[in-house]
């Protein structure tokens, strides 16, 4: 499997867009998928530049519903026109955060795009084929994110605390390789991980995605206390990870600390062979 960064917070070098999000490009030996499309139109150019071709993705998935991971889709629809997208029937529920101000912006998808023929919505997990299930059915509140607290859903003009259930994962089997893609993991990654594994009755060989460790409050006690606890439970899974995006370069430095060479940075324009 090959997968590339499209878009993300940081880039490989200059030539590449960045933005606060998230867009993977994945060539296995039978498909090729597009996970999440960042917060803009950036990565398609990203793409063209890597020499990545839109038009022939197989399938695509939204891991869940807030814009910097599927604002770009308007995007993806001009360049594609077969591809399915799948997603969380609540990713369309409307997602709001707390700015430093105490007053809510608007976090979620755009409202137009909710009732384009081309999304299959989903309640749960999902068997793509044989070979990709999408994973949603995670159990446990372990380690938290810190930022979670800040994230709301407007339902009845009540803006209710996030818990997430718009938010699922990819899981893609391949030869003796299980490989896990995640989007923010705001269910918390060694909660995604303890359940992948009563599903799978293994840990993924590898993972690749946002973990949503980054803040503001770095010297929080609660925030040292979940980083330090969460590289400690990742190191014993024996899994090699690929993190980027919310993980948050600080947190990344940590977590790097802890589990070593297991743990690697991927940037826009950079490829991986798994």
């Amino acid at each position: 499997m090959k997968i590339t960064a499209l878009i993300e917070n940081t880039c490989k070098n200059e030539t590449y867009f960045t933005e606060h999000g998230l867009s993977l490009y994945i060539e296995t030996s039978e498909d090729v998928i597009l996970f999440d499309t960042g917060s803009s139109g950036n990565f398609s150019l990203n793409a063209q530049k890597l020499g990545k071709d839109l038009s022939q993705v197989d399938f695509a998935v939204i891991s869940h519903g807030h814009y910097d991971h599927g604002n770009g889709l308007s995007k993806f629809f001009e360049q594609n026109s077969k591809a399915f997208v799948y997603i969380q029937e609540s990713a369309f529920d409307k997602h709001y955060s707390t700015k430093i101000d105490g007053t809510k912006k608007y976090n979620g998808l755009r409202e137009e795009y909710s009732s384009n023929c081309r999304f299959i919505k989903l309640n749960g997990n999902h068997s793509v084929n044989e070979r990709s299930d999408i994973f949603s059915s995670v159990t446990g509140n372990r380690l938290m994110p810190i930022s979670n607290e800040n994230l709301y859903v407007l339902k009845n003009d009540e803006y209710l605390k996030d818990d997430f259930r718009h938010e699922q994962n990819l899981v893609l089997k391949e030869k003796d390789k299980l490989l896990l893609i995640t989007g923010c993991a705001h269910k918390g990654i060694v909660n995604i991980l303890e359940s992948f594994k009563e599903k799978y009755a293994m840990y993924p060989t590898h993972v690749v995605g946002g973990f949503h460790l980054f803040t503001n409050t770095t010297g929080d006690k609660k925030y040292i206390d979940i980083l330090h606890k969460t590289g400690l439970a990742l190191k014993g899974m024996k899994t090699t990870f690929y993190t980027c995006h919310c993980t948050g370069k600080e947190s990344y430095e940590s977590l790097k600390a802890s589990i070593g060479s297991s743990l690697h940075y991927l940037c826009a324009g950079e490829e991986i062979i798994i």
